[in-house]
């Protein structure tokens, strides 16, 4: 091994003023210097494209800069040294995601310091002022963005934060790539090891935190070449921190729209966070734009309790196609939403596909903690801890597939509830919409009220054998049944015996439909129907049972609901638009509301369906009632597929 010693590039004759092009003084020191360590010394070294060899270590000394010109190739086969300081500096314009210098090789880093590219972490916020509090410092974002951009030349993919506090005050925009983010910087969790580095080096950051001004995302993921497929990302060990009109978002995905057909679904990790008062933590508003998203071991908190503040959030079809949410801490500001999103010409679809657990986390302060939106997704919800949560704790609903042979959504999704633990609970509800039920286990708070919508299998696990069906109904419940199983013979499901029609065909223009039970009277509407008389009485110890046939005359896919009023106008009860018609040119669906009777007790009541979109049919509907205690026998020809709770 040749004797290592040290060469200065000012030796070769580079004059690092910034001006002189040193090129050719950069290249004759490397040239000069196998096995050695060349030394750039304070000043800014103008260059073009230049090659560090092999065995060559390059130091850069505190304030020496290697400014590269545009078009210059940087290709590092050796090693580099250098502080959390600025050492490279090249032509990019923000959000462009365009390189116009390339960064080859560096094989031999473990990380990059966004301090590299010109990053301070000097920020400061004064919360003094608690509406909009002060935020000074030094703006960061252009050289994060650099640095990732450089990352996603090299493959090097890991950034690593020092000591430091960062200001956004323009989004970090990342483009084509992969990143791991990495940074313990919270004195609580100060001190953890990183896995990804062979050193086991233990970043210490007492107060640290990655804060942003005037922005909505402080990382905005995009692809400026689709085809690339999924985008991943691996961000740990950091604390991100907004206020009053600060940045939405720590990451937000708009990119890639539709990743080419068999992309590798390349996973996205936000593990052992801190995150404090973020609208929408984690935010993907793109067509199929996270593979797989896994949340763990993080803490969410909004620090108040106005407003709403997710953990998680998408508001795209298929946003996130795997999920899981797993030992996360959310207090007033980790919830999570799969919206339900509307295309024109297409219908409506769900933003989670694919595979979900949600488990071992504590859900505190929040109104509807967890709400998603799929067309097709199974999974679990269990050993969470729900406390001093309002509304709907949980909302799961199915879209479904494309019609099948028949005409029918495909029944694809499927749930699993169980041993959760629920305190200090206002008003709770857990809805279920279109889906199979596997187990549903809430013995430990029997005052969850259960509305369920189109559910085709439901299980009620608990200590009790063969429990009613009707404590689980809540106010009411309604169904999209399946014709497979009422084929030719809607008075299995409606009986004869104290039976009253609605005729809805009165004061329209009617026409006779062949639907799959027959040829039926009915007649077209828009979004509601006339109000209608319901001819039978109601008493409070019963269940009010209404069906009928819809079907659908518009591509929209389409959410029906109902609403029944007293015979002088007085709305008794109002339904969620929840269950799905099926979408076809000759689809049908068989529609049925059970109500409690409790809330539309008496005689000449009024009743209208309505629907999300204009452009539907109804036939006339039947209605029925049952005694309470009699419901689970009713109710099991809608809830089961042929068997009994």
């Amino acid at each position: 091994m040749p004797n290592i010693t040290v060469v200065n590039v000012r030796d070769y004759g580079a004059v690092g003023d910034g001006i002189t092009n040193d090129t050719e003084a950069l290249r004759l020191a490397f040239e000069a210097a196998p096995y050695q360590t060349v030394v750039l010394p304070k000043g800014t070294y103008l260059t073009g494209t230049i090659t560090i060899p092999a065995h060559v270590e390059v130091n850069f000394q505190n304030g020496a800069t290697l400014v590269l010109e545009e078009g210059a190739v940087l290709e590092l086969n050796g090693k580099l040294s250098a502080g959390p300081y600025p050492i490279f500096d090249f032509p990019y314009e923000r959000n462009s995601g365009t390189a116009k210098v390339v960064f080859q090789g560096f094989q031999s880093l473990t990380h990059w310091l966004p301090e590299w590219f010109g990053a301070v972490g000097d920020a400061k916020i004064d919360e003094r002022v608690t509406d909009l509090p002060i935020v000074s410092g030094t703006d960061s974002s252009l050289a994060f963005e650099k640095c990732f951009l450089v990352m996603s030349q090299t493959g090097v993919a890991t950034v690593k934060l020092n000591h430091g506090n960062y200001l956004f005050a323009h989004e970090v925009n990342v483009f084509d790539g992969n990143f791991c983010l990495e940074g313990s910087t919270h004195a609580k969790f100060s001190s953890v090891p990183t896995s990804h580095n062979p050193s086991d080096y233990s970043i210490h950051m007492d107060t640290g935190y990655i804060t942003g001004k005037g922005i909505e995302a402080l990382f905005h993921i995009k692809q400026s070449e689709p085809l690339h497929g999924y985008f991943g990302f691996l961000i740990e060990r950091a604390f991100f921190r907004s206020y009053h009109d600060g940045p939405q978002s720590v990451v937000k995905v708009t990119g890639p729209a539709f990743p080419v057909l068999g992309a590798p679904p390349r996973p996205c990790v936000f593990d052992n966070c801190r995150v404090f008062k973020f609208r929408k933590a984690i935010w993907s508003s793109a067509t199929f734009g996270l593979g797989t998203l896994n949340v763990t071991n993080c803490y969410f908190s909004a620090s108040d309790f106005t407003g709403n503040h997710y953990a998680v959030y998408s508001d795209a079809y298929g946003g996130v196609t795997n999920f899981n949410f797993i030992n996360n801490v959310s207090e007033q500001g980790g919830k999570i939403l799969f919206e339900r999103v509307h295309e024109p010409g297409y219908g409506y679809f769900g933003s989670l596909e694919g595979q979900f657990r949600i488990e071992g986390n504590l859900l505190e302060g929040q109104t509807d903690p967890i709400v998603i939106h799929s067309n097709v997704a199974s999974g679990s919800i269990r050993n969470n801890y729900f406390e001093a949560n309002s509304g709907s704790i949980i909302e799961f609903h199915c879209l479904g597939r494309d019609p099948d042979l028949d005409g029918l959504k495909e029944d694809v999704s499927t749930i699993e509830i169980c041993d959760n633990f629920y305190h200090v609970l206002k008003n709770p509800v857990i809805v279920l919409d279109n889906c199979r039920v596997t187990k549903l286990d809430i013995s430990n708070e029997p005052g969850i009220r259960v509305n369920l919508s189109g559910v085709r299998r439901y299980s009620r696990d608990s200590e009790n054998t063969k429990v009613g069906i009707h404590p689980s109904l809540g106010d009411f419940c309604g169904f999209s049944v399946d014709f497979s199983y009422l084929r030719d013979n809607l008075y299995s499901a409606v009986p004869l015996a104290d039976q009253g029609v609605i005729p809805f065909t009165q004061g329209g223009m009617s026409s006779i439909r062949m639907t799959p039970l027959g040829s039926r009277s009915s007649m077209a509407f828009e979004a509601e129907t006339e109000w209608k008389p319901i001819p039978i009485p109601v008493h409070e110890d019963e269940i009010f049972v209404v069906g009928s046939i819809l079907k659908k005359t518009t591509i929209e896919a389409e959410f029906v609901g109902l609403s029944v009023s007293d015979n002088e106008g007085n709305v008794k009860l109002s339904t969620p638009q929840l269950v799905q018609l099926i979408n076809g040119p000759r689809s049908f669906t068989a529609v049925f509301f059970a109500i409690d009777g409790a809330l539309i007790s008496g005689e000449g009541n009024l009743l209208r369906y309505s629907c999300s979109r204009s452009g539907n049919e109804i036939t006339d509907a039947y209605c029925y009632t049952v005694k309470k205690n009699e419901a689970q026998e009713q109710f099991s020809v809608f809830l089961q597929d042929g068997t009994t709770v």
